[in-house]
């Protein structure tokens, strides 16, 4: 590209081109100013400012590591194993009515 640069005053755009095998095309998209990035628009679904701070303040504090753990509806329907035999996720002694 250096050469061509240097050429082009000396003997113009299409005869350096031809000179060094490059096409006239890759020069002038060369010399084209590359656009700023456009910023990336926010998605209408995402929460605002208040919501995500607080989501992101609840996930930060201690109270869902000590909260008591949910028993999955499907552990404490009849018919399904005891809680004994089921996974260390499902240990509420509660059933569903």
């Amino acid at each position: 590209m250096q050469g061509v640069l240097f050429l082009v005053p000396l003997v113009g755009v299409v005869a350096a081109c031809a000179a060094l095998c490059m096409s006239r095309s890759r020069y002038y998209r060369a010399q084209k100013p590359e656009p700023a990035p456009k910023p990336r628009p926010r998605p209408r679904r995402a929460l605002s400012d208040d919501e995500r701070a607080n989501v992101l303040a609840t996930l930060d504090s201690d109270h869902p590591a000590s909260a008591p753990r949910i028993t999955p509806v499907w552990t404490q329907r009849a018919g399904c194993a005891s809680a004994g035999q089921l996974p260390r996720m499902a240990t509420s002694t509660t059933a569903m009515p």
